[in-house]
């Protein structure tokens, strides 16, 4: 399909099964910066250390950083180019494989 107003689909043009995605990469930086500004303490966000003990050996995104990203993507693919206030969608993540940032 050829891009409408500049993004592939309209929320009138979307139909069941439809889908877009986005490439994201989460850095240290990044990491820290989102979980200070929303109020996360959790060292999986912040202490190097910590997080390179548990089970993900290295710091995490938290899911507010992966939410609000994914709400931006969907900005980007559907309510630019189309009503967004009062908009209803459901979504569905895959889980990747986590990254150990070094």
């Amino acid at each position: 399909m050829a891009p409408q107003n500049g993004f592939l689909k309209t929320p009138q043009t979307f139909a069941v099964g439809d889908s877009f995605s986005k490439t994201l990469v989460f850095d240290k930086e990044s990491i820290r910066s989102f979980a200070t500004v929303a109020g996360d303490t959790n060292p999986l966000h912040h202490d190097e250390e910590v997080a390179a003990a548990s089970r993900f050996g290295g710091l995490i995104a938290s899911g507010p950083h992966f939410t609000a990203l994914m709400m931006g993507v969907v900005a980007q693919n559907v309510t630019r180019s189309g009503q967004a206030l009062g908009w209803s969608s459901a979504s569905n993540s895959r889980r990747p494989s986590p990254q150990v940032l070094s």
